[in-house]
């Protein structure tokens, strides 16, 4: 099906509507009525919820959005979103030359994985979330980045609105190359757990193939 990339989010097409891709949210659903969607020819119903605003998902991504796939149906079959062909499968497809990061799914919901680093520092428990176009990382990196002067808002079907100023610092994963990025600073809810260093999206790490595959519980990418 086809894949779509508005403002750095990740959305498919299925049934000719638009929906955000959010491994980041635990579950699956509507904006305007309950839907009826097929995926690898099996129907799933969408219920109608309040989580996210449609107003705000459309807005962030620019797009008139249906609605979110989450993890309740990602889950089940894995991912694979090819850039480069402008096109998402709901299974995973690996290739010959793709990187290799092990993951664990955390609450049964949740994609991490300890091979992430920032400015060269090791990070843990990092979530991997595919709704998410701006990465965050806990206050207790963020005396290591740079304050950028430049502002963010944000929304999370988990969090909620999200707002504060950017800090620029480095990417690496498996301690390949170092990409610059931009990240906020993770909500006080989640980060008083002390359970996760960072979260980051799909599109900071490739954007070109990218694999999620629970079988082997793995990500994969080029």
């Amino acid at each position: 099906m086809k894949l779509l990339t508005p403002n750095n989010h990740i959305v498919a097409v299925i049934d000719n509507i638009n929906f955000l891709i959010d491994t980041g949210s635990p579950l699956s659903f509507s904006f305007d009525n309950t839907k009826t969607i097929t995926i690898n020819n099996t129907d799933y119903t969408l219920k109608v919820t309040n989580i996210c605003p449609k107003f705000i998902a459309d807005g962030l991504t620019g797009i008139d959005i249906g609605g979110f796939i989450g993890m309740d149906i990602i889950r089940k079959y894995g991912i694979t979103m090819d850039f480069e062909n402008s096109e998402i499968t709901f299974s995973a497809i690996p290739k010959d030359n793709l990187c290799a990061v092990p993951i664990q799914i955390f609450m049964n919901s949740y994609i991490t994985t300890n091979q992430i680093s920032i400015n060269k520092t090791p990070l843990q428990n990092v979530i991997i979330d595919t709704g998410a176009y701006i990465p965050y990382i806990s206050s207790r990196f963020a005396n290591s980045l740079t304050k950028t002067g430049e502002y963010y808002m944000d929304n999370s079907p988990t969090f909620g609105n999200l707002s504060g100023e950017f800090l620029s610092g480095y990417l690496s994963v498996n301690d390949t190359d170092e990409t610059p990025v931009k990240f906020g600073t993770m909500p006080n809810m989640l980060d008083a757990y002390g359970m996760f260093d960072a979260f980051v999206g799909v599109l900071h790490i490739s954007k070109k193939y990218f694999v999620i595959d629970f079988e082997n519980n793995t990500l994969l990418y080029k």
